[in-house]
């Protein structure tokens, strides 16, 4: 199990909020951890740190500095090691839910689709819809599982969309 505790995790089925504003978060620096990412059913439990390098991954799953936290409506972008934190994936399934509790929010997300991707069209995906106006989580790791001589250039690539959890807004003058 993970030890990060959560301080302000507000209630995503609480019908009184509608929005969390900006002001109101602690927006992750390099290196934190700011959240947890589960999935019962899969086993998955890892704590998620703000960036994506080497050092990182040893300790949990990194998102990529270059996405959106969630509760942004832009792309999540996560990779692990696959013999280490990412390993549960391989039993992952279309439909299956993931919580992605943060410091400032406990979102969820059902897996729309799972694709083995040749890392190049993985970037290409990436780079082609990082920007979108919609929440989408991806999560990948090096495929196939088992080891291989050699360098892996496969990704078990895991789509979901956000189904709970509160947008982040700029707070305005005239709210």
């Amino acid at each position: 199990a993970v030890s990060y505790k959560y301080m302000n995790v507000l209630n995503p089925f609480d019908p009184t909020y509608k929005y969390i504003h900006i002001e109101d978060i602690e927006y992750p620096k390099a290196g934190d951890h700011y959240a947890d990412l589960i999935c019962k059913r899969i086993g998955l439990d890892a704590p998620v740190y703000w960036h994506d390098t080497s050092d990182i991954l040893r300790y949990g799953v990194g998102q990529y500095i270059g996405s959106y936290p969630p509760g942004f409506n832009r792309m999540i972008l996560l990779s692990g090691h696959n013999n280490t934190w990412f390993t549960p994936l391989k039993d992952i399934k279309e439909g299956d839910i993931i919580r992605f509790n943060t410091n400032y929010c406990e979102y969820r997300y059902k897996v729309t689709d799972v694709q083995v991707l040749d890392e190049n069209d993985l970037e290409d995906f990436i780079y082609e819809h990082l920007r979108d106006d919609e929440e989408l989580l991806v999560m990948y790791t090096c495929y196939p599982f088992e080891a291989t001589v050699g360098r892996k250039t496969n990704r078990l690539t895991v789509f979901a969309k956000r189904i709970k959890g509160y947008d982040v807004k700029w707070r305005f003058i005239d709210e």
